[in-house]
């Protein structure tokens, strides 16, 4: 259903409204904002060690996060959220202190200078769509090295249904087995870390893993997104690139096969694509004016003042 967005219900987006293909239904959400797991994780944790203490007389403790943090400040804590207010609205219940203030994006080339096969790559297939596929270190953290070349065979198989042109970085993946792989008429193989801020000029669609930097980076630069969500606030980002119509539906890396990827790699480059530009290109230009770095100064500087 079009026009219907994520709304918050009980604080911190434990649970979510949100549409999916069959209608509208409640899905439990990972929060991103102000420190929501350690307050559900720790806090009962150190209620539990607190109370299990039968050596002293003291009242049961309730660990209350924002009584912590004002007792220790002596003040409300002022919060900056480093995410953008166009992907997001600002939720009603925030405090005064609460901001959400934008991304902090790395816009620097940091003097790099691709190699010859790379320009030759992106020289070759200029006037085509070019995907760009990197999932980080996520691939290391998450997955184990069988994990890693089934994933790596299934993206090769959606990408080649879709007679895709695509860089495929390797970064982050366990190195046995990959560095046999060579690069071959349609995918770049991409062993070396390059700035955003270079590459995504260059490309046409970005997929990745749904990190919060890597998700304003392919956004400031305009690009359709398709998020392969691994755990927190990926699974997040993901609906947010969807809700706005910025890219497909997010799949949870567990759940990627050659079916969906490639299902959902023909909606990001072909059924959808003009869509999901226009919108991109509209929230990039948004995300530009947004200073999130100027405004955590100015906060800072406030709070010094004060």
């Amino acid at each position: 259903m079009a026009g219907i967005d994520t709304v918050e219900l009980g604080g911190d987006l434990e649970i979510a409204l949100k549409t999916t293909s069959a209608g509208i239904e409640l899905q439990r959400n990972p929060s991103i904002f102000k420190m929501g797991v350690f307050k559900r994780l720790f806090s009962p944790l150190i209620e539990e060690w607190f109370n299990g203490i039968s050596s002293i007389n003291l009242p049961p403790l309730t660990f209350n996060y924002y009584q912590m943090i004002q007792a220790t400040m002596k003040k409300p804590m002022t919060t900056a959220t480093i995410y953008s207010k166009h992907l997001i609205a600002r939720p009603t219940d925030w405090q005064e202190n609460d901001h959400i203030v934008g991304p902090i994006l790395d816009e620097d080339q940091h003097n790099f200078e691709p190699s010859p096969t790379l320009l030759d790559f992106f020289n070759k297939w200029k006037s085509e769509k070019i995907i760009f596929v990197g999932l980080g270190s996520m691939m290391g953290a998450m997955l184990g090295n069988n994990e890693q070349i089934q994933f790596l065979n299934n993206i090769q198989a959606a990408l080649k249904n879709n007679n895709c042109k695509a860089v495929i970085s390797l970064v982050g993946y366990q190195q046995t087995d990959i560095n046999n792989l060579s690069n071959t008429d349609n995918i770049f193989y991409l062993k070396q870390i390059i700035p955003h801020s270079w590459l995504f000029l260059n490309v046409s669609a970005v997929i990745h893993h749904g990190g919060a930097g890597t998700t304003h980076a392919s956004l400031r630069y305009g690009l359709p997104t398709f998020i392969l969500s691994f755990v927190v606030d990926q699974p997040f980002n993901g609906d947010r690139i969807f809700i706005n119509k910025l890219g497909p539906r997010h799949i949870p890396m567990a759940k990627t096969n050659v079916k969906n990827l490639t299902n959902a790699i023909h909606d990001l480059i072909n059924r959808n694509y003009s869509m999901y530009q226009m919108n991109a290109k509209k929230i990039s230009e948004l995300i530009k004016n947004e200073d999130g770095i100027g405004q955590c100064v100015r906060l800072i500087e406030a709070e010094l003042a004060k």
